[in-house]
């Protein structure tokens, strides 16, 4: 959680984290990590309000970014799914508004053995010409799961049907 807190700007900045548990032949989770003034840039974008004008963030807000990073986490998944032909289901997407460290140490404390590493992707949302939201995502994985996804990687057969 440090290591990666400090990535986005350091351990105590505000930050809004989505997350959403992937279970079927992995077990796992994709957190979505946004730092606050892009979460208000993106609630005016989102309710066409004029930029800077959201303040704080409000219900509409936060539904609306909760179905961003579904859409985002889905889209991740997808694309895991396909490229290993592993099957991979999604659960319901959770937001939490806190300081980075607190975000990334509660997703954390969800896995019984959390794994040393985690898979990092920025993403850049572009909305008009110029301005973009930046967020992070953050894909978890048990320690057995990311040991099938690396030998997915290589080409090697996986057995799915519960040994590691």
């Amino acid at each position: 959680g440090d290591i990666a807190s400090e990535l986005f700007g350091g351990e105590e900045k505000p930050v809004g984290g989505m997350y959403v548990g992937i279970k079927g032949d992995i077990q796992g989770g994709v957190l979505t990590i946004m730092p606050m003034e892009y979460l208000l840039q993106f609630g005016d974008l989102l309710y066409g309000r004029d930029p800077g004008s959201s303040k704080e963030l409000r219900k509409e807000e936060i539904s609306g970014l909760t179905e961003m990073s579904n859409i985002l986490s889905a889209s991740f998944i997808r694309a895991m799914a396909d490229a290993t032909g592993f099957t991979i289901m999604q659960e319901a997407p959770e937001l939490s508004v806190d300081i980075c460290l607190s975000v990334i140490d509660s997703v954390v404390a969800r896995f019984n053995q959390p794994g040393e590493q985690i898979l990092l992707t920025e993403a850049q949302l572009y909305y008009g010409e110029e301005e973009r939201a930046i967020c992070y995502l953050l894909l978890f994985l048990e320690p057995s799961s990311i040991e099938k996804l690396v030998s997915a990687a290589k080409g090697e057969a996986v057995d799915v049907s519960g040994g590691s």
